[in-house]
């Protein structure tokens, strides 16, 4: 429903953008915003590596118009895409986690809870897989996050201070109040 009163309300498709991959930064107090972060929830509950994959290769066909499920194990055969590019993505999405927040009225949060991306763990580190198995990583050069090279841009990355009811949302009035 989400895309839908996006559309309908004339939000820019750039913002639309920005609040799915990121709305848990842009506006982490907003529940219809925190609701867009759904794109990146999808698929949570299968094993983190597959869950990672299926980000970067939605990431990179929706908005970028890529398909980079290959480079995951060697660069690209057609395009300017090097191997490095698809970890580089991946990097970006690395400190993700999801979590599923209590829902007023609902007494199973695991069950019936909001899933919410958010980063878990701001110091993870990502390696290109050898061959693409995960059972190989090459440790000895970690990638930062970056937005493939074919597009020549750079990614500033900088802190976000959030507020406690983004790290807990327990402490949010309307939870406190319904419980």
């Amino acid at each position: 429903d989400w895309i839908i009163e996006s559309l309908n309300a004339n939000k820019p498709y750039d913002r639309m953008v920005q609040e799915m991959i990121a709305g848990d930064e842009l506006a982490p107090t907003d529940d219809k915003v925190l609701r867009a972060t759904g794109y990146l929830a999808r698929n949570f509950q299968s094993d983190r590596l597959q869950w990672m994959d299926n980000i970067v290769e939605h990431t990179s066909k929706v908005f970028m118009g890529l398909t980079m499920n290959c480079v995951k194990c060697h660069d690209h055969k057609y395009d300017p895409i090097p191997q490095t590019d698809y970890y580089a993505l991946r990097a970006v999405f690395e400190p993700y986690n999801v979590r599923a927040d209590p829902v007023p009225g609902e007494l199973d949060a695991k069950k019936d809870g909001m899933p919410r991306a958010y980063d878990a763990t701001l110091t993870a580190v990502t390696y290109v897989f050898e061959r693409g198995d995960e059972r190989f990583p090459i440790k000895d050069k970690p990638i930062a996050p970056s937005v493939p090279t074919v597009f020549q841009g750079e990614l500033a990355v900088t802190p976000v201070s959030l507020p406690l009811t983004a790290r807990q949302p327990e402490k949010r009035e309307y939870y406190k109040a319904a419980m």
